[in-house]
């Protein structure tokens, strides 16, 4: 593995400058010093991204060489890109989703890391959420996977925005054991993370309220299954779990909590990796548009083949603006206003990520057949967009779910 050139954290941040609460200018001067770190931190991404995680994409088979997946995972866990609860890690506090970075920080790695894989991108989003569910648990596993979605599970405003709100129908449970410990029962579907993990936080129904729990990869009674071939993402693993009785200890039963801010954190990282793969399709065709000639001209001299672009620039860049905006509000909305954090989460999930399927759809029509050859990768990133919009709760239920949250914002 190259060295890529350099490493998040410490050294990367040492500018970082304490937050302050008043005086514009002060204000301004800040932003600046971050706007110079984070400008130093995605450098470090993008050679990482563009001579690693490209090359491991290639030109051959349908995903590229995924066996390099581990390899790469352990590089992006060397140069601090990949967060963990392992305090000893060098992605602990300043990776993506890192203990100490803040949204938009975690936004604009994972857009750039997308640039040249989504499916890597998602696996290192995956691997954040999971560190970020176990910081003050006391529990400092390595690498970790969130279980959380499962079979018959839909949103609701009331069951994800109000923690006192019982889940709803969740059929994964946690029980007393009658000895002081306790059993955890139930299936996960579309669980998202890397092979070797060391274990999985598992969102189950205890009673009327919520339960997060620390199951161990290697709990008798836990079985984890490869859900096979997909259609895009190929490069993030994906299992499904089945909880037979699994006995936990008290240690390992999490803080309660709902997973709304876990649903924020994860629906705008995902319209980050869809940006970014829109942005690198945006790229591929408009290269491809200017080497190309037919009819005495260029092709992007074609009518047709610049409103196709013009279409494509437009989404991408409304895209990235809204992110960006949404991405710098949504700290202070985690903290205070939870509503207005789930609104704006899933309006990103919804409305940004449709709009990059757009654009990569457009892109792959200006390459026309040859959009389909291992070649250029078009037709993955489009495999990759049309994933992204469906996993983690479909665009139906994020519609009934916006609605819902408006509807209990007027009460």
């Amino acid at each position: 593995m190259r060295d890529t050139g350099g490493r998040i954290g410490r050294a990367a941040w040492r500018w970082r400058s304490p937050r302050i609460d008043s005086g514009s200018v002060a204000r301004r001067l800040e932003v600046r010093l971050n706007r110079s770190d984070i400008e130093a931190v995605l450098d470090t991404v993008r050679r990482f991204a563009s001579r690693e995680v490209a090359a491991m994409v290639g030109t051959e088979g349908r995903d590229g060489d995924l066996s390099r997946v581990p390899d790469l995972l352990e590089e992006a866990d060397r140069i601090g890109l990949l967060a963990s609860a392992d305090p000893g890690s060098s992605g602990h506090e300043f990776g993506v989703w890192g203990r100490d970075s803040d949204v938009l920080d975690s936004v604009l790695m994972l857009v750039e890391l997308a640039r040249a894989c989504a499916g890597f991108a998602v696996l290192v989003h995956f691997c954040g959420l999971a560190a970020g569910e176990l910081y003050d648990s006391g529990l400092t596993p390595r690498r970790a996977a969130v279980a959380l979605f499962e079979d018959g599970w839909r949103l609701t405003g009331r069951g994800i925005s109000d923690p006192a709100a019982p889940p709803q129908r969740i059929r994964t449970v946690l029980d007393g054991d009658g000895s002081g410990g306790f059993v955890i029962a139930g299936e996960k579907s579309f669980v998202f993370g890397p092979i070797d993990v060391d274990g999985y936080v598992v969102y189950a129904a205890d009673g009327d309220r919520w339960a997060r729990v620390f199951v161990p990869a290697d709990a008798r009674g836990l079985t984890v299954e490869d859900v096979g071939l997909r259609t895009g993402l190929a490069a993030c693993p994906c299992v499904r779990l089945k909880l037979d009785g699994v006995s936990v200890s008290g240690a390992d039963v999490l803080p309660a909590r709902d997973p709304s801010g876990f649903l924020c954190r994860l629906w705008i990282g995902l319209a980050a990796v869809a940006l970014g793969n829109a942005e690198s399709a945006l790229d591929s065709a408009c290269g491809y548009a200017g080497d190309r000639y037919q009819g005495c001209g260029e092709i992007r001299l074609h009518g047709a083949v610049r409103l196709l672009l013009g279409d494509a620039g437009s989404r991408t860049t409304a895209g990235r603006a809204a992110l960006l905006s949404m991405a710098g509000s949504l700290q202070a909305d985690l903290d205070r206003r939870r509503t207005d954090a789930l609104v704006a989460a899933a309006s990103a999930k919804l409305r940004i990520v449709s709009d990059c399927l757009q654009a990569v759809t457009d892109c792959l029509q200006v390459l026309g057949g040859y959009g389909y050859m291992e070649d250029f990768r078009m037709e993955k990133r489009l495999r990759d967009a049309l994933t992204l919009q469906s996993m983690c709760t479909r665009p139906d239920d994020l519609r009934l779910l916006i609605s819902q949250l408006a509807w209990d914002r007027r009460r």
